[in-house]
């Protein structure tokens, strides 16, 4: 796992938001138009109601085996008022602000977990709103076994 850690915390991170109810994980299967999808790294097209989780490196530390990884999180609900995204990052913030020694499904032990900053992600073109949240995750990343020559 040392080598996609990332993707071991985005994936571990949308079933915990599953598992909270804020929105609908599936790896592989599409979702219908009254879900709220939880996708990794972009919006999908449909449904309008969706959570997008990308990750990316802020520090490593060779000597801890530890990482630091900011986690971008997209929220987009349909119609003009902002406040629905906002409500919805706000149940994002809930289930993921101020967790510390958090072991997900994946196996990745998350040492501590914040929101950094958040902003509001402005309208697109079909009228749905944005919000913007970032959150650093403080990982355990295992060094990778050793072989010998």
């Amino acid at each position: 796992m040392a080598d996609d850690y990332d993707v071991a915390l985005l994936k571990g991170l949308a079933v915990l938001l599953h598992t909270a109810g804020v929105g609908v994980w599936r790896e592989t299967s599409a979702y219908t138009g009254s879900e709220r999808a939880i996708t990794l790294d972009g919006l999908p097209q449909t449904p309008i109601s969706a959570i997008s989780l990308s990750a990316y490196p802020l520090a490593d530390s060779l000597i801890d085996h530890a990482s630091q990884v900011g986690v971008q999180v997209v929220c987009r609900e349909p119609g003009p008022d902002p406040t629905v995204a906002r409500a919805t990052a706000g149940r994002v913030f809930r289930t993921l602000h101020d967790r510390t020694h958090l072991r997900l499904t994946t196996g990745l032990h998350v040492v501590q977990l914040y929101r950094q900053s958040a902003v509001s992600g402005g309208r697109e073109a079909d009228g749905s709103c944005r919000s913007i949240q970032n959150f650093y995750a403080d990982v355990h990343t295992p060094p990778p076994e050793e072989t010998n020559p």
